[in-house]
């Protein structure tokens, strides 16, 4: 009981005087006579139920409409995640990325970055046929190659450890050389893999990003065919007898040895299209790959097609075959 209660209650009574109207309480007032009043505390407890039922309901019918919009959403969802993710699978398939089993201890960050430091300094020719896997490359070749990059990049500013780049079924190790450039810093890629008998080489051809013919050769004559070593990334320029982007897919390359930027096209279905498609099927920004270009009669001279996809990095594992 509420304390004004209390007090109201402990007051005293007035008493009656004679001729007083009779104390009857409050008198309901009926809409119709004939209906019998109910009581008051009875209406009110209805009227409180009726409120809380309302609330109630209303409360459980907003909740059960979000659980229906939400099992909407999900449904919609997950048909809508397996069907493109079918179709996806059917032109892009996905590559299974997973490190390649060797019976060789790779080598770890000190010992990658010295054996690099180590080849690019060196000006002994027989420590440099040691250090690089150079098939048909003399040591004296790689020297010459060696000092010219130094020439033309700069000293070497420093090296930045990769680690693991396995691609095309090798175990690859990768170390960032970043010489200090004439304007801009410049980036060479080393990439070691070992030998049968386990020892970690550099892969001259990578490194030097090797193409066949020399690259500004190719460019500056009517040769047909070039096998180059170049970053590729996916591209939207089409124009002359690339001009119709249904018939064609077009990709930026670019290497080391070529400031500007040249083009590959795959035509549209093609099996070199496919092969390019699965490259960036992760959403890769750009790839080492080693491409076979064939120079179209009336294209521009930085635009080529695209032949074969010869490999999926700068180390070619075995000659010549179509990826």
């Amino acid at each position: 009981m509420k304390p004004n209660e209390i007090k109201a209650a402990s007051q005293p009574r007035q008493p009656r005087e004679v001729g007083d109207a009779p104390q009857i309480g409050r008198v309901a007032r009926l809409r119709y006579p004939s209906a019998d009043p109910a009581p008051r505390s009875s209406r009110v407890r209805k009227s409180a139920r009726s409120s809380r039922t309302n609330r109630w309901v209303g409360l459980w019918s907003a909740a059960l409409g979000l659980v229906a919009v939400v099992l909407i959403l999900l449904t919609i969802f997950f048909w809508a995640r397996k069907h493109i993710g079918q179709d996806q699978l059917q032109v892009v398939p996905k590559p299974i990325q997973k490190r390649v089993a060797s019976k060789f201890p790779s080598p770890d960050r000190d010992q990658a970055i010295e054996l690099a430091r180590r080849a690019l300094t060196s000006k002994d020719e027989q420590l440099l046929k040691s250090l690089f896997r150079a098939d048909g490359t003399s040591g004296a070749e790689i020297l010459d190659f060696l000092n010219g990059v130094e020439k033309q990049d700069g000293l070497i500013d420093r090296y930045e450890w990769l680690s693991s780049l396995d691609s095309n079924g090798m175990l690859i190790e990768g170390v960032l050389v970043i010489y200090k450039g004439k304007e801009k810093p410049v980036e060479r890629m080393v990439l070691l893999t070992p030998d049968p008998a386990g020892n970690w080489m550099i892969d001259f051809d990578a490194f030097a990003q090797t193409c066949k013919p020399p690259l500004r050769d190719f460019l500056t004559s009517e040769v047909e065919y070039a096998i180059v070593r170049v970053f590729a990334g996916k591209d939207v320029y089409y124009n002359g007898v690339f001009g119709d982007e249904s018939q064609w897919v077009s990709y930026g390359l670019l290497s080391s040895n070529e400031e500007r930027i040249m083009r590959g096209y795959c035509r549209v279905g093609s099996k070199q299209a496919e092969a390019m498609a699965i490259l960036f099927s992760e959403g890769q920004a750009a790839r080492r790959v080693t491409l076979e270009l064939r120079r179209l009669k009336g294209s521009a001279p930085l635009q080529f097609e695209i032949t074969r996809v010869v490999s999926d990095d700068w180390i070619v594992a075995k000659p010549a075959e179509a990826f």
